[in-house]
């Protein structure tokens, strides 16, 4: 009864979801993610992230964090809270550089933290990184689910 692990095939493109206000962050970073082959949803704010969301999957979120109305740390909360299977990766793409804003965006649910301005290959770099964790991750739940399925058949 073994079930096909989802994994992320260097042939298929990553769909990417990247949330920023400021329109030309958010070209440049769709540009540079686009350049490595990934499709690319763009959301200029957290309202229209969250819309993004509930309209499509994706593999990873790049998200900024100061943005008026609803703060990229809101919407990662609304996400783990909506979304927990399977799991996404969320870059937090920020000019917000302190120790405590790292570790408050970590804490609340994201994966990673890029400070701006950040060079195209860093962030390239993280978001491979980011997709690989993703692949393992899912590999992980597929087989554990196998695993209770054949503890449930053997009790």
């Amino acid at each position: 009864m073994k079930t096909e692990v989802p994994e992320l095939d260097p042939e298929t493109p990553a769909r990417i979801l990247v949330c920023d206000d400021d329109a030309d962050i958010r070209a440049i970073i769709a540009h540079s993610l686009e350049a490595l082959g990934h499709q690319v949803t763009q959301a200029g704010d957290g309202e229209q992230a969250m819309s993004r969301c509930q309209e499509g999957s994706f593999d990873l979120i790049v998200m900024d964090i100061m943005m008026p109305g609803m703060s990229g740390l809101e919407v990662v909360d609304w996400y783990r809270a909506n979304f927990p299977s399977p799991y996404v990766p969320i870059l937090m793409v920020t000019a917000l550089d302190e120790t405590e804003d790292k570790v408050e965006g970590l804490r609340r649910g994201a994966d990673d933290y890029l400070p701006k301005p950040f060079q195209a290959r860093e962030l390239q770099a993280r978001v491979a990184a980011l997709l690989r964790t993703r692949t393992l991750t899912e590999r992980l739940r597929v087989r554990t689910e196998e695993l209770e399925q054949l503890n449930q058949a053997l009790a």
